[in-house]
């Protein structure tokens, strides 16, 4: 794609070249390039739904609104524009219409097709990540460079959690080191046009309503600082399975057959090692090796072999 020449640039009212984006670590709640070119906005879905973000960069080629004007195809830098308004295509499969407001002052009428369209971005929320195609977007707001002060602290993301789990038949279980069993503990949903990922660690309460056929389940999110985000469970994540350990061994549960999570704090002790099953005090890293206190009899990578009975083991 060519750029359009400095002379063009001046004729649309382009500032001069302005600062880049600080360049920030954004490396949180999944793994992302160690830094970004990014950006605080707010983002309004087609759906209607606005979103402040920060580290908001897009997953693929550098920070540019790509698109064509008359003949000619266009490159504007995300740091020179404003806001970004969009109207829907007239039909399916038709190029959108962007408006693209200058901090010059000046605005552009521009096009982008549908590669421009699934583009994806991300960005960080009060609530964890988010994600969205460009084409679902129908105005993004930059505020600003975003600085690392900006960043929100999720915590350890990653944290197993001490809870209060009820179930689709109404059966409550105590657990602790409550977590996602494969990946990181993240709840994922849907909000408006975009996907979500919420670290568990932000959560203080969850619930899940029955899903009506053809419909996903509704869900709602009561946070520690005590915000509260309605959205979906999608229906591909409705399986995830969550695991937790109760009084009388392992429990593992679909998502979809959760309806209510109440969470009393962090598991700090114990933690089970990933590949034996004994506990493992946090941060001893000896791999169920002997000498670490955990309760397991074997060598490291034993897989398993160690002692099944002892305290705070599987």
């Amino acid at each position: 794609m060519y750029r359009v020449c400095a002379l063009l640039l001046l004729a649309l009212g382009a500032a001069a070249p302005s600062a880049p984006a600080q360049t920030v670590a954004v490396s949180r709640l999944r793994d992302t390039p160690a830094s970004v070119t990014a950006h605080n906005v707010r983002v309004t879905d087609k759906s209607g739904v606005a979103t402040d973000l920060v580290a908001f960069y897009r997953l693929s080629g550098e920070a540019f609104f790509r698109g064509s004007l008359g003949a000619a195809d266009i490159e504007v830098p995300y740091a020179r524009l404003k806001q970004i308004v969009i109207s829907p295509a007239v039909r399916p499969g038709l190029d959108m219409r962007a408006m693209l407001h200058l901090r010059s002052g000046r605005k552009v009428s521009a096009m982008f097709g549908s590669r421009e369209g699934r583009v994806m971005f991300t960005g960080l929320a009060s609530f964890g990540r988010l994600q969205i195609f460009f084409q679902d977007v129908r105005r993004l707001e930059f505020m600003g460079p975003t600085k690392k002060t900006d960043l929100p602290d999720f915590g350890e993301a990653d944290s197993g959690l001490n809870v209060r789990l009820v179930d689709r038949e109404q059966i409550e279980s105590e657990l602790i080191f409550f977590r996602r069993a494969v990946g990181r503990n993240q709840l994922p949903g849907v909000l408006g046009s975009a996907t979500i990922d919420i670290p568990f660690r932000i959560v203080r309460r969850l619930r899940v309503w029955p899903r009506e056929a053809g419909e996903m389940h509704r869900a709602e999110a009561v946070l520690r600082s005590g915000a509260t985000l309605s959205f979906y469970v999608p229906v591909a994540e409705e399986s995830l399975i969550l695991r937790g350990d109760a009084e009388f061994g392992l429990l593992r549960i679909r998502l979809g057959d959760v309806r209510r999570v109440d969470v009393r704090g962090v598991t700090r002790l114990p933690r089970f090692a990933d590949a034996c099953g004994c506990v493992e005090p946090e941060g001893c890293g000896c791999g169920c090796g002997a000498g670490c206190g955990c309760g397991c009899s074997a060598a490291a990578g034993c897989g398993c072999g160690g002692a099944r009975g002892a305290p705070g083991s599987r």
